[in-house]
């Protein structure tokens, strides 16, 4: 991995081909360059060896505003925009293509509540201290499946389960050492 004064540009050179048993890279070597904006620092661009890459823009508060993929449909290439609320939560990611949509939203304490996508939403609920309590799915391939968590009085998970409807599928309790804050 090379990196160019200013951090500008981070060029790594790898392979093509990997051994699978071993991790390790065998023939055809190849460059991957990461190009930072000069002056702001976020990422600009990432090339593969043969020039093609996605390219990315950010709002002037430096959030991804748009990517541009190198993939193409029908000789167009492929983009994604990013839109965020007045918070500067992300809110929406559309897709040039016939990619879902994701929405998202926020409760008035800046904690995700949902996020939805073709069909599918998934709603959170979270204690007045914060701490995630239930994940619950209405529609699509999930629809009708919860998480929840139970937590101790010092704020410790004690208890995940997963449920559909009011049948626990699957269960799991933590014990802590009360020595230490370890689970056992």
């Amino acid at each position: 991995m090379a990196f160019e004064p200013g951090c500008s540009r981070v060029t790594l050179l790898g392979k093509k081909q990997f051994d699978l048993q071993t991790g390790q890279g065998i023939a055809g070597a190849t460059t991957t360059t990461w190009n930072y904006d000069p002056y702001r620092g976020w990422l600009a661009s990432k090339r593969y060896a043969d020039n093609t890459g996605p390219t990315y823009s950010n709002t002037p508060a430096g959030r991804l505003a748009g990517r541009r993929w190198a993939r193409t449909v029908g000789a167009q290439p492929l983009s994604t925009t990013y839109l965020y609320n007045p918070a500067g939560d992300l809110q929406t990611v559309d897709y040039s293509d016939a990619t879902p949509d994701v929405t998202y939203g926020y409760d008035r304490l800046g904690r995700q509540v949902s996020i939805s996508s073709s069909g599918m939403t998934l709603n959170r609920v979270y204690s007045p201290s914060g701490l995630l309590l239930a994940e619950r799915y209405t529609g699509g391939v999930l629809g009708g499946l919860a998480v929840t968590n139970l937590y101790d009085a010092v704020l410790r998970r004690t208890n995940l389960a997963v449920w559909r409807g009011s049948s626990r599928l699957y269960s799991v309790d933590y014990r802590y050492d009360p020595a230490a804050d370890w689970p056992w």
